[in-house]
């Protein structure tokens, strides 16, 4: 009997571990890029050049992590395509700073500048 009791504990503890673990591990991933993802983007910068389409730079790059965009007084339209290419913090599980991204502008639909972050 208290075998059984014991066994219910233990698999009834074993199930809330297992739950916290899924939710740090659903919870990390929604914060930032993964580190995957950030290597990755960082080979891939070496392939866009200017003059690129923004189609060809999201075919390369991906989806941006974050979308700016505005238009001047000549009606040119600039859009600033955000990706994290670095991590600067002390952990993944932190959101991502601001020099962790870089950014592609697009005047008009074509790549014009793109920076990079921190060196």
């Amino acid at each position: 009997m208290l075998s059984k009791r014991l066994e219910r504990g233990y698999e009834a503890g074993m199930r809330k571990v297992l739950m916290v673990v899924l939710a740090a591990g659903l919870l990390a991933g929604c914060v930032g890029a993964s580190r995957w993802t950030i290597n990755r983007r960082q080979r891939d910068t070496l392939k866009v050049k200017l003059g690129m389409s923004e189609e060809e730079v999201k075919a390369i790059m991906g989806k941006p992590d974050r979308l700016e965009a505005g238009r001047d007084d000549a009606g040119k339209v600039t859009e600033v395509l955000l990706y994290q290419t670095y991590f600067t913090g002390d952990s993944i599980m932190f959101p991502p700073k601001p020099e962790d991204f870089t950014p592609f502008v697009f005047v008009d639909g074509h790549l014009e500048a793109w920076g990079s972050g921190p060196q």
